[in-house]
């Protein structure tokens, strides 16, 4: 006992774990947790930024003109590249496009984090599984699976 705290003197283990780093998989998790909050940030960032720009900057030809019409309207899937052209052009419905993609993109980000992770620990079940997973989404990301 420490008789100045009256707490258990601490051991050679425990005076130097606050000088360790943290195990790999714990720096991944961590990592994992960032990706997700990161992405989520990110995207309603990019949703607001286009939301803002449909309301306060002149309709442009060809989209929805009204909150109304912009709630309603089908957005038919639309390719990376008319994106990316409609981001460049600060188009509001191509912003949130965008916004809505890297939400989708944010959880298998974090499937491919995962499977690092796994491959890092040699857990091969763990592997095989996780790989099934990101390829489904992928797959259907891609519209290949539905």
């Amino acid at each position: 006992m420490d008789v100045r705290t009256d707490q258990p003197a601490p051991t050679e283990e425990t005076a130097s774990s606050g000088d360790l780093e943290p195990p790999a998989a714990h720096r991944m998790e961590i990592w994992i947790s960032h990706v997700l909050r990161g992405g989520v940030l990110l995207a309603g960032a990019i949703v607001l930024i286009g939301l803002a720009r449909f309301l306060l900057a002149p309709a442009t030809p060809g989209e929805p003109q009204t909150i109304s019409e912009l709630l309603t309207a089908e957005f038919h899937p639309t390719s990376p590249a008319a994106i990316a052209t409609g981001v460049a052009e600060f188009r509001p419905t191509s912003l949130i496009r965008l916004g809505i993609f890297i939400l989708v993109l944010t959880p298998a980000t974090r499937v491919l984090l995962t499977l690092l992770l796994f491959f890092a620990q040699r857990d091969w079940p763990f592997v095989v599984v996780t790989a099934i997973v990101l390829a489904v989404l992928v797959l259907g990301l891609l519209g290949l699976v539905g």
